[in-house]
């Protein structure tokens, strides 16, 4: 009866152990981000304020009208192209306080941008016939 019970006892250690080392599911994640002051804010919350994106030779204001919708306008530096417009845009949180956010102006310029919320970086990359290129900035909630 011994022998028994020490199996069963092992039986049971054994899948109490399995268990323990089982990585549990993730959780889905909510679509919020952490803003530089360390409060949660949810992605809707930034529908309305408008950001400054300021790089070496240029700054935008930059507001999203909706979840789908984005408004910007080059406040300062000298651009061939367009000035303003408003565009679809798609975006993504990546963490508790960064998100991807991209959209195509009507010139057919890709703008695709990682926004760091905890230490305010913007990490922007653009696209156009062909070309690619990197432009590091800042941002900044200007209201």
């Amino acid at each position: 009866m011994n022998k028994n019970l020490l199996t069963l006892f092992l039986i049971v250690m054994t899948s109490l152990v399995s268990n323990a080392c089982t990585e549990k599911p993730k959780t889905e994640k909510k679509q919020e981000i952490t803003n530089k002051t360390g409060n949660m804010v949810n992605i809707r919350d930034l529908i309305g304020s408008t950001y400054e994106w300021k790089y070496k030779e240029y700054t935008y204001h930059i507001t999203l009208l909706s979840d789908s919708m984005v408004h910007w306008k080059l406040i300062k530096g000298d651009y061939p192209g367009a000035t303003e417009e408003t565009d679809t845009y798609v975006y993504s949180p990546l963490d508790q306080t960064k998100i991807f956010i991209s959209w195509i102006e009507k010139s057919g310029l890709g703008i695709s941008a990682v926004l760091d919320f905890e230490t305010m970086n913007l990490y922007t990359h653009g696209s156009q016939n062909g070309s690619l290129y990197v432009n590091p900035g800042k941002i900044k909630k200007i209201k």
